[in-house]
């Protein structure tokens, strides 16, 4: 038995899983308003995503962040940093001093939607209560 099986195995549920969310994935391509620049978006085999690395990480963080936020409560300095650090790496990229990679942009696209979610989160939880009490003595 070859030990890689396994591996080649994960790996191509892991390409199948990466192609139906992404590639294949009709609304996503219709809906999301991206540039979708071919050297700015991964590729599962040789179909491009139809979105960008940041936007993948959007949409990625916003999936993901139900599992980390009872792991943090950081919702507004998350959300400020996250825009801060795309506000940095955007606007160094357009002035020419730097050209990001797909990693970062990634990583970044899944900060700024964790970090947005928190925000939203932190307000919601803190505006809860004053509108109750509103409701109460309305």
């Amino acid at each position: 038995m070859n030990s890689q099986m396994p591996i080649r195995k994960l790996h191509a549920l892991y390409e199948s899983l990466l192609y139906s969310l992404f590639v294949r994935n009709r609304f996503l391509a219709l809906s999301w308003r991206c540039h979708r620049r071919p050297e700015r978006s991964f590729r599962v085999g040789n179909r491009q995503f139809p979105i960008c690395a940041r936007c993948t990480g959007i949409f990625l963080g916003a999936l993901v962040f139900p599992l980390w936020m009872p792991l943090h409560d950081c919702g507004m300095s998350l959300f400020l940093l996250a825009v801060v650090t795309n506000a940095i790496d955007g606007l160094s990229q357009l002035t020419g001093r730097h050209e990001s990679v797909n990693s970062v942009r990634l990583f970044l696209g899944m900060a700024l939607s964790c970090g947005a979610v928190a925000a939203f989160s932190q307000l919601a939880l803190t505006a809860m209560p004053l509108l109750l009490q509103g409701a109460v003595h309305a």
